[in-house]
């Protein structure tokens, strides 16, 4: 089986929808190898990012949504380290894993108003993370919604080599 992504298409797409949403937006491989990311920068998160420690906690804590992801192959929201929401949903394309989308860096209802992480103790950085999107759970759901359509139905193919590999 192999897997052929329009990464033109794909790019074109996740980069209109960053700008239009604020979000930021990757799309990742089934080896979680990002294809094509936004690069919309979250002040927060790029503070946060200096650090190494916030750094690991923060791919450990992505690790972990897109393991759940994985396992129940459905939309799946987390807090992160940060306490900001993220959001990961696997491509499936013929019933076969075909990647993921992650969305994130976003206040939305199921963030704390006040994260109790020890990263936000300073008031800069307290309100770089007020700063922060805030999108409503629903607008999420629905614009994930949109990009299995926009996405999976054109930039996103698999060609099975076999008749065997079919079955």
């Amino acid at each position: 089986m192999e897997i052929n992504y329009n990464l033109k298409q794909l790019n074109r797409i996740i980069n209109d929808l960053s700008v239009l949403t604020g979000l930021s937006m990757s799309v990742l491989d089934t080896d979680r190898n990002t294809l094509v990311s936004t690069s919309s920068s979250n002040d927060f998160c790029s503070a946060l990012q200096k650090n190494a420690v916030c750094k690991k906690n923060c791919h450990h804590s992505d690790n972990a949504l897109l393991d759940r992801c994985q396992k129940s192959r459905k939309l799946e929201y987390h807090i992160c380290y940060a306490g900001l929401c993220d959001s990961a949903m696997p491509i499936i394309k013929n019933d076969m894993l075909a990647g993921y989308i992650i969305m994130g860096r976003i206040r939305s209802p199921l963030s704390p108003e006040n994260t109790s992480a020890d990263i936000t103790q300073s008031s800069k950085t307290q309100k770089l993370y007020l700063s922060t999107p805030f999108f409503e759970h629903k607008k999420l759901e629905s614009l994930y919604d949109l990009l299995s359509h926009i996405l999976f139905d054109t930039s996103i193919e698999i060609k099975y080599d076999t008749f065997i590999d079919r079955i």
